[in-house]
């Protein structure tokens, strides 16, 4: 180890200059080439974070990087070299603490793509053997455009996915990487245990079909061993359900905006009552959106899902129903029948149209039901679901917990449904469940302080009640 840490070092100067390169030599430090781990800062001035020891340094510094990959846009930039910019200090406590080298995350543009290897090349040298988080969202980049040099693609490819580095992958986050690089990431990141591939609706390879590279590069005949979590948005549907049923260690799988495809109108093995049953023992959550397959014999994809694979751990689901296709409810209630003793967490993405539905489906759900999560409704099913809750609340003995994403950020006052919500948090604290949780979301509500006063008489006497607008939790 200490060789490897000596050898680090000697290392630095180079790694230094290259840091500036890649900042457009912004950073405004000047190092000290006989004493490389001593760099000086070109101005003399402190902040408080001077008064900081190292380790709690390092540790804030780890939650930043840690939150980079939880946002919704990446920077162009990794954390680790735009924090190492801000001073000498900063820049010593980056390089010489390698869990801060554990994730990788960048926005690819055209202008960043250049240094994109030399970026990651460091970063799997500082992490060492440790585990490797990499998120990478190449949307600033198409493939198949003339001003994309294809060599630089072709290295980074080979970068990720043909070096030794490949086997420490732990986790990837990839949003429209180039299809041909699929075949070496199932090939050598053969300790991944959390995918997530998503695409847009409109990028050429997204509608190619049987045609297109997914079912080739991902080698999707094969199963996929010690693999946990996958996610993957805008793939053909016969895809997706060839690797769910290929990954027999799955926990997690979601798949988002399934695209419909020539030659995948019907499900596989022609004739439904042919079709083995395949059994997926760990799975505890499954997210399945696939309204942009369209109604009629389409949906006999949602049908072959749920009635031709089995969950027996399913803990969590999240579905989404056309509004006037009444089939793929009575498939959806007729499996939901059937595992009801086993989840406590529904996600319903939908319409208003659905909620009366929805209501029956409840009833169903009920005694076990934890957690409910109403997604891409519009503002105006807000007071109406809420209040289908307070009025059959007898059903759901459990419940503790009401997420509502709205499909529009409208406006909306609070008293349009705090009548309700008070009325749940008191049923929940007469029922004994101690805490009730109830988040809005993608949904500009206006909270007047007569409001959070009655929301706050409802706290104390051993019961927690906890509001969040957007994932902030509101002042009671």
């Amino acid at each position: 180890m200490a060789q490897n840490d000596d050898h680090r070092s000697r290392q630095l100067p180079s790694m230094y200059t290259a840091h500036d390169e890649f900042l457009g030599a912004s950073s405004g430090l000047t190092h000290d080439s006989s004493h490389p781990q001593h760099c000086t800062p070109s101005n003399d001035l402190l902040s408080p974070t001077d008064a900081l020891p190292d380790e709690v340094l390092s540790q804030i510094f780890q939650a930043l990087i840690l939150s980079s990959i939880e946002d919704d846009g990446l920077s162009q930039f990794p954390p680790q070299f735009t924090l190492g910019a801000v001073s000498a200090r900063w820049r010593r406590v980056v390089w010489h603490t390698r869990n801060l080298w554990e994730i990788f995350s960048m926005k690819v543009t055209a202008s960043t793509l250049p240094n994109v290897v030399s970026m990651l090349r460091v970063c799997n040298e500082n992490r060492g053997v440790l585990k490797g988080y990499v998120a990478l969202d190449m949307g600033g980049i198409d493939p198949n455009a003339s001003k994309t040099p294809r060599e630089l693609l072709d290295e980074l490819g080979s970068a990720m996915f043909l070096s030794a580095d490949a086997s420490n992958f732990h986790s990837l986050q990839l949003h429209r990487p180039p299809t041909y690089w699929l075949r070496s990431l199932r090939k050598n990141c053969s300790s991944l245990h959390h995918l997530r591939l998503s695409w847009h609706p409109w990028w050429p390879d997204a509608a190619t079909g049987d045609r297109g590279p997914w079912r080739k590069e991902l080698r999707v005949q094969l199963p996929w061993q010690n693999f946990t979590t996958l996610s993957i948005h805008c793939v053909p549907v016969n895809v997706c359900i060839e690797l769910l049923k290929g990954c027999p260690d799955l926990t997690c799988f979601e798949s988002y905006n399934i695209q419909n495809t020539a030659g995948n109108h019907h499900p596989p093995f022609g004739g439904q009552e042919n079709s083995p049953i395949t059994i997926l023992t760990k799975l505890q959550c499954l997210k399945w959106d696939s309204q942009q397959l369209g109604w009629g014999p389409l949906l006999g994809w949602d049908a072959y899902l749920l009635g031709f694979l089995e969950f027996p751990a399913l803990q969590h689901i999240a579905w989404a129903f056309p509004p006037a296709e009444r089939s793929s409810r009575n498939t959806f209630s007729q499996f939901i029948s059937r595992t009801t003793h086993h989840i406590d967490t529904f996600e319903l993405i939908g319409s208003h149209l659905v909620i009366p539905w929805f209501k029956s489906l409840l009833d169903i759900l009920g005694p076990r039901l934890c957690n409910v999560i109403c997604t891409g409704f519009p503002p105006s099913a807000l007071p109406q679901i809420l209040s289908m809750f307070e009025q059959n609340i007898i059903h759901f003995p459990v419940l503790r917990s009401l997420k509502f994403a709205s499909a529009r950020r409208d406006r909306m006052e609070s008293s349009l449904f705090i009548e309700s919500i008070n009325n749940l948090a008191r049923q929940r604290k007469q029922g004994g469940t101690g805490k009730f949780y109830f988040e809005v979301e993608n949904l500009n509500v206006v909270w007047s302080l007569p409001d959070r006063a009655l929301m706050s008489q409802v706290k104390g006497d051993g019961f927690h009640l906890v509001i969040k607008h957007d994932g902030s939790s509101m002042d009671l």
